[in-house]
């Protein structure tokens, strides 16, 4: 090696050697000047995409917050009004239930009631004809069960059928689809 360091030394003159130190320098000192350029560039694209990122989360966000807002109010209006059919639908029961009672309203259903020593089927109608069909009262007590178990049925459609419109509110709010 010390061979090769003394052959390198005794063909380039010695006054040439600060000159190719100066050149290195210089030429090092160029490579690390580029180096921290383009380290400065790299900084201000990584800072112009993190701005850019931290805009598009905002700009995300209050879609997000407005699409909320949006289905809030929607619900709520939904839940008014399901509020104001139970509440008409509630009323209503407590009329025809108080009616009912007091005797202004009365239930009847046809009825066929053979007469005591008739033939059997003498005083039989025929089935599609309901004008003169004799009807039956049925008791106000009887009469309030019926008028209950036909609310309670009428009450679960309403819900269901608010269940349904919220559903497809969000799913419009939220999807952009239209319902069914």
């Amino acid at each position: 090696m010390q061979a090769l360091f003394k052959m390198v030394f005794d063909l380039v003159p010695w006054w040439l050697w600060p000159l190719a130190l100066f050149v290195a320098l210089a030429v090092g000192l160029a490579v690390h000047e580029m180096g921290r350029a383009d380290l400065a560039a790299a900084q201000m694209a990584l800072s112009d995409l993190q701005r850019e990122t931290a805009q598009a989360a905002t700009r995300a966000s209050e879609a997000a917050r407005e699409k909320e807002t949006l289905l809030l109010a929607t619900t709520q209006a939904i839940s008014d009004k399901l509020n104001q059919e139970q509440t008409h639908a509630q009323n209503l029961q407590n009329r025809l239930v108080a009616d009912l009672r007091s005797g202004a309203q009365r239930l009847s259903i046809p009825a066929h009631c053979p007469q005591p020593g008739g033939a059997p089927g003498a005083n039989a109608t025929p089935a599609d004809s309901t004008a003169d069909t004799p009807r039956a009262d049925l008791d106000p007590a009887t009469a309030e069960t019926l008028v209950g178990i036909a609310a309670d049925g009428d009450a679960a459609i309403v819900e269901r059928n608010a269940c349904i419109a919220a559903y497809n509110a969000a799913r419009q709010t939220l999807n952009g689809t239209p319902g069914p």
